[in-house]
């Protein structure tokens, strides 16, 4: 076992589908962490944006607000471009955690920064496993199988609408479209949800928890007057087959070791170097300016 997760806790989480909330980073660090992540949002990232078709009817577009343009390069995947993203994902706390309940081969296939902003639509009840892909479509994971990282990079409390969860789902429950778009997210048909004895997930900025493919979860409309800003994290095992996203999409060998070659992967440290040099780069002076201006 690894960090703060002893076995009744890993036995816990199999049988509800979800930890109960960990502690990542302390309150100081968090601060810093948070004005980092909202600079790395200024800019485009790897992801290209969807086409008007591809996003017909997904519930992700309801983050754009109405008349801007897709969010989708701001925050998808930007520990592929982002050192700062990518030292969040290898956080001692976090890798500990994923090896306690995974093992210690684990690799980083997507990552998704999700801003619900004051106002900010609900997510209705539905599972991450073949749930939020059009009907249909390829779902991206030969076997699917994965799980998710969610770390609160604001406070996630219920008034900015938090997680819930419904413990103890193991089944691929029926879906319905979200809507009449021809790419609608497939959500859980709401006849086999009992939403009676949720699991309100709340989380102080900084805090983390992890669940299962799976676990059956919803998010409330964010009823605050602040952001709820949460870095969602999709691991896998390297045996798993993953489709490229988009181009240059590649997935990272978070820990340990990948014997089997099945995907495009790089080591989580290399990247960082590789992203550092980048930076590096990108930092020197041109030709010509001074290097030791006068002060």
């Amino acid at each position: 076992m690894y960090g703060q997760l002893d076995s009744t806790a890993a036995e816990m989480y199999r049988q509800r589908g979800f930890t109960a909330p960990l502690d990542a980073l302390s309150a100081a660090e968090i601060r810093d962490v948070a004005a980092r992540v909202r600079s790395v949002m200024t800019v485009e990232g790897p992801a290209p944006p969807p086409t008007a078709a591809e996003a017909d009817g997904r519930l992700s577009s309801e983050l754009s607000k109405e008349g801007a343009r897709s969010i989708v390069p701001y925050v998808e995947c930007r520990h592929l471009d982002s050192a700062v993203m990518l030292k969040l994902c290898l956080t001692s706390a976090i890798v500990d955690a994923a090896r306690t309940l995974y093992g210690p081969d684990l690799i980083l296939w997507r990552s998704t920064l999700i801003d619900k902003f004051p106002g900010g639509p609900e997510f209705r009840w539905h599972q991450d496993f073949g749930g939020v892909y059009r009907r249909g479509s390829e779902y991206g994971l030969e076997p699917p199988t994965f799980f998710t990282v969610y770390l609160a990079i604001d406070d996630a409390k219920r008034e900015h609408g938090c997680l819930e969860f419904i413990a103890g789902v193991r089944a691929i429950l029926p879906t319905v479209p979200a809507s009449e778009g021809r790419n609608a997210t497939l959500l859980t048909d709401p006849s086999h949800v009992d939403p009676a004895n949720s699991v309100h997930m709340e989380l102080n900025a900084g805090q983390f928890t992890i669940f299962t493919d799976r676990a059956l979860h919803y998010s409330a409309r964010n009823h605050s007057s602040t952001h709820r800003l949460v870095f969602v994290m999709r691991l896998t095992f390297p045996m798993v087959k993953v489709r490229s996203h988009f181009p240059g999409h590649r997935c990272v060998l978070l820990c340990g070791d990948d014997r089997v070659g099945v995907n495009n992967c790089v080591p989580a440290e290399r990247l960082i170097a590789e992203l550092r040099a980048r930076d590096a780069v990108t930092r020197l002076p041109s030709r010509g300016a001074a290097r030791n201006p006068a002060v």
